[in-house]
């Protein structure tokens, strides 16, 4: 696969995922079920954007399914450091909480990114000393 000056998640993993405007890409005619929800239709869109070209929305999107971390969380970070609380499109943090949901794996192997996204986790964590309890964090309790 040709890779552009301005590839694309699709471009640059080399997996296409099927159109998303295409009705006949959409599963299975003879069984409704296996037709793409929404969520997989705008996934299969936000894919087919050039990198430069994806809006906090379509990274947040990505990133909150797993899809091209390794391509989009460089460039979330540097839109978290200059606003931490940025509401890509839920909510203030939506992108945030995104990030922070990527596999600890993807840290453990990037830990000079997850020490540039540390110290925005204060906006995320509970604040009261029982909120949260039990819940495991992705990558286990920070470091103090």
């Amino acid at each position: 696969m040709e890779i552009h000056d301005d590839p694309s998640v699709q471009d640059l993993d080399g997996e296409d995922w099927g159109d998303p405007d295409d009705p006949f890409d959409w599963g299975d005619p003879e069984n409704p079920d296996t037709s793409p929800s929404g969520l997989i239709r705008q996934v299969r869109h936000a894919r087919r954007i050039p990198l430069s070209r994806l809006t906090p929305a379509d990274l947040r999107l990505l990133i909150a399914q797993e899809v091209g971390v390794e391509y989009l969380v460089p460039l979330a970070l540097p839109l978290l450091e200059e606003d931490p609380e940025l509401e890509a499109y839920y909510f203030p943090t939506d992108l945030l909480l995104a990030v922070w949901s990527v596999p600890d794996t993807y840290w453990a192997s990037h830990p000079a990114e997850f020490a540039r996204l540390e110290p925005m986790l204060e906006l995320v964590r509970p604040t009261k000393p029982d909120a949260g309890e039990g819940v495991p964090r992705p990558w286990g309790e920070p470091s103090s």
